[in-house]
């Protein structure tokens, strides 16, 4: 019926699952011929056993050395398997069900859960649909794969399936939303039993129960799966065993008459896990027909499977690739009969369907070289203060010797990078014409001199600051990359009010360019307001009546309050040289808004996807939560025409994978941010350049 049918799945489970799992496993085995074959379990269990013939009494009792060596084999193939499995690449990938209603679900899952809608499908001449939805990306969070069938509008759930469990900041906050939406409360926030954590229980439109438990972030809301078992020790024993997972907590409530254990493949903080609940006395369940399996990742589904028969388990589907798509698979079933499906981790990424998805492995290895080469700086860093200050403390003259020896250090090190700046930020290109020599200086960084003022007739008139918001900059920390001669950076401060805004760019001529500017600008307001005060006290003496008097007086005060409390642009203001892709400096604050205006392609040209990935990391890590990116991509149309400026870009513009239009994909979903948006709908300036979007990313 279809009401019992899995529907395959692209990411992972493509298979159907037969009425009953006993039928099905029966049917595989007697029409598969790999099914009777056992080669990886010849030495663990004579191959005999298998086929129900009955083994030779004289075998057992005049062969004791071939029962020895059958025992030590056996004894060898576990050993080595149990090994493997704790070292084989494994993670919970998805947790499959079956639904009424999908878009009711949808919605109830986007709008009361937070979850996002990754991807969906419908497949009406197989008379079934799919949603996958989740926290995050499949191929690095936990998510649902929610099934519909054409024509089912409800499923029986059982009394084995418990809950799904996801963590929230407030659970009070979550439940009052989810009331607010009409779902269901099943019991209010509290503590739990026998412990101090806030949880809650609410009910989804199908009648699966969600565990809302209070927690901190954590990169895996969608955090638990729990089942019921009849005997805890004996899935603890398989669930270590055959699935390589870690027991990571037990507890025994005697009160209630219910023991726990957590199972996974990390800490419960930073991964989905499972969690398995044996009632006292209970040993069998009715699992309905709602709930389906649970998806693990692996590197080899073909050992996964004999680790399992070695185990304990039972394989339903033996390992090998599916029929069409080539990707790998095995099906087993636990001791109480829960079904888990392994899919090979390779297979698995090619499969999404998702156009970034051939290069996830590179993103992520990105992301990781650029926090261990980080958390290694800062670590040296801190190393060696502790050992100048020990020294220090032993003896005091080393203080005063310590700082004049870092002064000279310092001093060097920025004559080499002035130096070094000026051969790598600029670079002569000499051609013949008329057997003349002619040089022309090129800027492999885009780090000529007022990149964004060329564009435009006036620095007042750039038509970005007509839409950028006053609340994403006054009284906030704010970090311009790339800032260049610094003209813009200096009109935001005036215009919105920072708090504080750093510009950093790589050229040191254009740092100074921009410290020139900035005593400018600071000049010409000094004399504003110089000129706005004697205005103000010419009025007031000539205003009669002391009413006048005091009404001018006031309005002075408040006037100069007012522009004192916004604050010096040399002090809210500041610039300073940095490869901010290369940089190791350690992350010294976090800012509020972080502007990164016409910068992509250089540092892609210069420094290809690694380098764009790791801009982008570093931006999410240096923002408050609830910060933003303004981000002004250039099109990719303009990555030709500059993609000879260096040997360096002309070859990463032909090994380039992420194109423009790929960075909201890859910010929302690889990178994190909340959501995004476009804020220029028919922006341009007033001269070619300015007509690219700007969009704004929400952390």
């Amino acid at each position: 019926m279809a009401s019992s049918t899995i529907r395959p799945s692209s990411a992972s489970s493509l298979f159907r699952l037969c009425n009953t799992t006993n039928t099905c496993a029966a049917s595989l085995v007697s029409l598969n011929p790999s099914s009777r074959r056992f080669p990886y379990l010849a030495s663990a269990v004579p191959q005999s056993h298998f086929f129900g013939l009955r083994t030779s009494s004289k075998i057992w009792r005049g062969e004791s050395r071939s029962i020895t060596a059958g025992n030590m084999a056996q004894s060898s193939t576990a050993a080595s398997l149990l090994e493997w499995v704790k070292k084989d690449k494994r993670r919970m990938l998805h947790v499959v069900y079956r639904v009424g209603d999908l878009d009711r679900t949808i919605k109830f899952y986007t709008e009361c859960l937070g979850m996002k809608l990754l991807r969906k499908r419908d497949i009406p001449e197989e008379r079934y649909a799919n949603a996958f939805l989740g926290y995050g990306p499949e191929d690095s969070h936990f998510v649902i794969e929610l099934t519909y069938n054409y024509g089912v509008d409800s499923y029986d759930i059982g009394t084995g399936f418990g809950h799904f469990g996801i963590a929230v900041e407030d659970v009070a906050k979550t439940v009052e939303l989810i009331k607010a939406k009409g779902g269901k409360v099943t019991r209010e926030p509290g503590p739990v039993k026998g412990g101090s954590t806030v949880i809650a229980f609410i009910e989804d439109p199908d009648g699966y129960k969600f565990e809302l438990l209070e927690r901190g972030p954590t990169p895996e809301p969608l955090c638990q799966v729990m089942l019921r078992v009849g005997d805890l020790d004996r899935s603890i024993n398989f669930y270590e065993k055959a699935f390589g997972m870690e027991l990571l907590r037990k507890r025994d409530n005697p009160e209630y008459k219910y023991t726990i254990a957590m199972m996974g493949y990390g800490p419960e903080d930073k991964n989905a896990v499972l969690e398995l609940t044996y009632n006292y006395g209970v040993t069998e369940y009715d699992k309905g027909n709602a709930y389906a399996q649970i998806a693990i990742g692996t590197d080899d589904v073909y050992k996964t499977a004999e680790a399992v028969k070695l185990f304990g388990g039972k394989v339903t589907r033996e390992p090998g690739p599916l029929p069409g798509i080539s990707t790998k698979i095995t099906a087993c079933l636990d001791p109480d009969g829960w079904k888990t499906v392994f899919v090979d981790n390779i297979d698995f990424l090619k499969e999404l369907d998702d156009p970034i998805t051939v290069a996830t492995l590179k993103i992520e290895s990105a992301l990781k070289m650029t926090e261990e080469k980080e958390n290694k700086t800062g670590i040296m860093e801190r190393k060696q203060k502790r050992k100048q200050n020990d020294r220090n403390k032993k003896n005091p003259e080393n203080q005063n010797n310590h700082n004049q020896d870092q002064d000279q250090k310092n001093a060097v090190k920025e004559d080499k990078e002035k130096k070094s700046e000026g051969k790598t930020t600029k670079q002569e290109v000499t051609s013949e014409d008329n057997n003349k020599k002619k040089h022309k200086i090129v800027f492999p960084f885009g780090n000529y001199r007022n990149y964004y003022g060329y564009r435009i007739n006036e620095v007042d008139g750039d038509p970005r600051l007509k839409v950028f918001e006053r609340d994403w900059f006054q009284g906030k920390d704010c970090l311009d990359i790339g800032c260049n001669s610094g003209i813009l950076t200096i009109q935001i401060a005036r215009k919105f009010h920072c708090k504080s805004i750093l510009g950093i760019d790589i050229d040191s001529d254009r740092v100074s360019d921009a410290y020139w500017h900035l005593r400018k600008f600071a000049r010409t307001e000094n004399v504003e307001k110089n000129s706005t005060k004697v205005t103000r006290l010419d009025v007031k003496n000539k205003v009669n009546g002391a009413k006048h008097s005091a009404s001018a007086s006031s309005v002075e005060t408040k006037e100069d309050s007012s522009s004192s409390s916004k604050g010096d642009l040399l002090d809210v203001v500041s610039f300073r040289q940095e490869n901010f892709v290369q940089s190791q400096r350690p992350l010294e604050k976090q800012y509020d808004t972080i502007l990164c205006l016409s910068v992509t392609k250089w540092i892609h040209l210069n420094w290809g996807d690694d380098g764009l990935i790791t801009l982008f990391s570093k931006i999410w890590r240096l923002l408050h939560p609830g910060g933003i990116l303004v981000l002004e991509p250039q099109p990719w149309q303009s990555y030709e025409k500059n993609r000879r400026v260096s040997e360096t870009t002309a070859m990463n513009y032909r090994t380039i994978m992420f194109r423009p239009e790929s960075f909201r994909e890859i910010l929302l979903d690889k990178i994190g941010f909340r959501r995004a948006e476009d804020i220029t709908d028919g922006l341009s300036g007033s001269k070619a350049g300015f007509d690219r979007p700007i969009f704004v990313y929400h952390k």
